[in-house]
């Protein structure tokens, strides 16, 4: 994702649309129901969410809900080779 220079100079020339709204909301949902990122790094990656356009915050929603359902895809398979308890007579 390529954040330009205009970006960080002057985010504010971007046009709050209906669009924007939407893709904004979605995102910060992402965001907030990331379960890898702590409280503090949710609110830096809901921050940054403002400074991106309407293409990089879809490019950010997938890559925030493609590492989630990675980590738990991993957890689900340490599950299955995780040996079970001996059960007592």
């Amino acid at each position: 994702m390529h954040i330009t220079q205009q970006q960080f100079i002057n985010p504010g020339v971007l046009e709050l649309t209906k669009k924007r709204q939407e893709a904004l909301d979605r995102y910060k949902t992402a965001v907030n129901r990331a379960g890898f990122l702590k409280k503090a790094e949710k609110d830096n990656w809901i921050m940054l969410g403002y400074l991106l356009t309407n293409e990089q915050l879809i490019e950010a929603e997938k890559l925030i809900l493609n590492e989630d359902l990675r980590r738990l895809k991993v957890r689900g398979q340490l599950e299955r080779i995780k040996p079970k308890p001996k059960e007592s007579q």
